[in-house]
């Protein structure tokens, strides 16, 4: 809260010294702030991205309201479906990225003045007509957005994600390698767009560039979904607020998993369905087809909303047209799954594996046992008091919305105009929770239903009483904003901006394997940048942010992990030299309290000489002499 309340103070020193509105001075800090700590290039990295894929929408996106958000959304999902063929080719350089996004926004160079002006203007009128509720709503988008600051800690992030984009930056090219990471062709549209932002920027710690631009992108639609069904700018302002406070936002904003894209989806195909616009399927196509290129279930959620949609052009489809849309989803959607296929005999590894019986993977349809905790009426209650049960973070990480709002759920279902896309929304948050109950698959249909709620809510109650349950619900989400992810409930932030944004204060604390691999990867030795790292923990296979040099013995990597149970009964260590020779190993990443007999025999036999340490893991040298550089704690 301290940072709020900075945030707070600089604004309105701002505003009060200017002719700004105090949202807009808001806007202006948190944006600031997130060049800095985040680095300025990343944000710079993201917000070409940004207009570019603007520019790229537009040609698909009608005339309709709130067009900007949508074709900003259609433009990125288009950019991560063609990007995805591109993987392979050694093409993957910032000029190249640099010239591939200045081009849609040359070729519409002309209507950039009036764009500009028209955002300008909507924005001025938007703030202009509810200060306070304005204020609040950008106060809390702001407070979601410092976990946009943090480098990356969370597991996923580290273990797998960071390998694409770390790729990219290294090698200019993606090599899957599903024998070394067993996720290398997991659907990869968000990847990918992470991927570039991370070339612009030079670093592989450019999330904060993309995730910044989801939650804009995220407020913006959710404002527009509240005026095209009906509700006054105070009702947008306030779903903004309530959407932007829900602790899972700023849990997922600090990682790179899917689901911030998949809202962002999900909204502009509502919105898309309200307003009706003609020639539209284009822009459907493109957001379908996006859900399906981030993650299988995000499609498999959408279902009832492609079915809405169907009815809603009913009248204006054709053969011809529904070919054109199929011709033009397929491609964006596939290319990960084409390339599993034809790679592994997967074309979704691991998943289904029972089915399809890839070699890279157990022959069993993978399943998550955490995540069978059942469906039933008390389900609002049990996500908000009893949320371990669906997720891994701690209680109320989806918000009190599920309780609090549960009689304005129901009113949006008896009110006439919102009670199909109020069906239609519900569907979509539960559907992705039958077979598997983790709950952060049902997030984007959450944020699709709330801002529904908040429209049937506004017209039910008087001004003061839906102010006091929005401001109120909003403040106690706020709450529980460190229980949306474990790097939020720890001091990560507070240890990061205290030390001015030094990355190393973070890894030391929080993820010690990301401090000894910073020292690896800026060593001016040249050995330090030749020979692959081993992470020999199979609970830490933290080296994704190597890209092809990282190697793991975790369930990522079968194949090395029954070579590391083996190698472990050898008691001499020759088994453990043998694993590094065969797999070009050079460099040895060892949990100090973990390593065994067998291991540290097998280091030693092959030469080690430790490089570099951060708490309680060693990172090992292989077939040198000792190092002139002292370990580091």
């Amino acid at each position: 809260m301290f940072l709020a309340v900075a945030a707070l103070l600089a604004a309105a020193l701002v505003a009060r010294c200017s002719r700004l509105r105090l949202a807009t001075a808001l806007a202006l800090a948190w944006l600031l702030a997130l060049a800095w700590f985040a680095g300025p290039l990343v944000v710079a990295a993201g917000l070409l991205l940004a207009v570019a894929a603007f520019n790229l929408g537009g040609w698909l996106v009608p005339q309709m309201p709130s067009r900007q958000a949508v074709a900003t959304t259609v433009g990125l999902l288009v950019i991560a479906g063609i990007g995805g063929w591109l993987l392979a080719l050694p093409i993957h350089y910032r000029l190249a990225w640099l010239v591939a996004l200045l081009l849609p926004v040359l070729l519409r160079a002309r209507a950039a003045p009036g764009q500009l002006e028209a955002l300008r203007k909507g924005w001025s009128e938007a703030v202009d007509a509810h200060p306070a509720w304005s204020s609040l709503a950008i106060m809390l988008l702001g407070v979601a957005s410092t976990a946009c600051w943090i480098p990356s800690i969370q597991a996923d992030d580290v273990g797998y994600h960071l390998r694409l984009p770390a790729q990219l930056l290294a090698d200019h090219a993606y090599a899957a390698a599903p024998e070394h990471q067993i996720w290398a062709y997991a659907s990869w549209g968000n990847d990918v767009l992470h991927a570039i932002v991370t070339v612009l920027a030079g670093t592989t710690d450019a999330r904060g560039g993309l995730n910044g631009l989801w939650l804009a992108l995220i407020a913006g639609l959710t404002w527009s979904l509240v005026a095209v069904l009906g509700g006054d700018r105070r009702a947008c302002w306030a779903a903004v607020a309530l959407s932007s406070s829900v602790p899972l936002l700023a849990g997922l904003a600090g990682s790179m998993h899917t689901e911030l894209a998949a809202t962002a989806a999900l909204l502009a195909i509502a919105l898309l369905a309200v307003v009706a616009p003609r020639r539209s399927w284009l822009a459907l196509a493109c957001l379908f087809a996006g859900l399906a290129a981030l993650k299988l279930v995000h499609a498999w959620s959408a279902l009832p909303l492609l079915a809405w949609c169907l009815w809603r052009f009913r009248s204006r489809w054709s053969a011809r047209a529904a070919l054109a849309a199929a011709t033009l989803s397929v491609p964006l959607a596939g290319s990960s799954y084409l390339q599993a296929w034809l790679a592994t005999g997967n074309p979704v590894l691991p998943l289904f594996n029972g089915v399809f019986a890839s070699p890279y993977a157990p022959v069993a349809n993978f399943d998550d046992p955490r995540w069978h905790a059942g469906l039933g009426p008390g389900l609002p209650w049990t996500l908000v008091f009893d949320t371990p049960r669906f997720l891994e973070d701690g209680r109320a990480a989806l918000g009190f919305a599920s309780v609090a709002l549960l009689g304005g759920w129901l009113a949006a279902l008896l009110e006439p105009r919102l009670r199909t896309i109020a069906g239609v929304a519900t569907l979509v948050f539960v559907l992705p929770l039958f077979g598997l109950q983790y709950a952060r698959y049902a997030f984007p249909g959450l944020m699709l239903l709330l801002p529904i709620v908040i429209v049937a809510v506004s017209t039910r109650m008087r001004r003061g009483s839906f102010a006091l349950l929005v401001v109120g619900l909003c403040a106690l989400n706020a709450c529980f904003i460190p229980n949306g992810n474990w790097s939020l409930g720890v001091p990560a932030l507070k240890r990061y901006v205290t030390s001015g944004g030094d990355p190393s204060e973070v890894f030391r604390r929080f993820l010690p394997e990301r401090e000894v691999l910073r020292q690896l990867r800026q060593s001016p030795l040249p050995a330090a940048r030749r020979g692959n790292v081993l992470a020999t923990d199979p609970s830490r296979p933290y080296v994704a942010e190597l890209g092809r040099r990282g190697r793991n013995v975790s369930w990522y990597s079968p194949a090395l992990q029954r070579a590391a149970v083996q190698a472990g009964r050898d008691a001499d260590g020759s088994a453990w030299r043998a694993l590094f020779a065969r797999h070009g190993v050079r460099w040895v990443l060892v949990g100090s309290g973990h390593a065994s007999p067998a291991l540290m025999r097998g280091i030693a036999g092959a030469g080690g000489s430790l490089f570099a340490q951060s708490r309680d893991v060693q990172l090992w040298q292989l077939d040198h002499a000792p190092l002139r550089q002292s370990p580091t704690r």
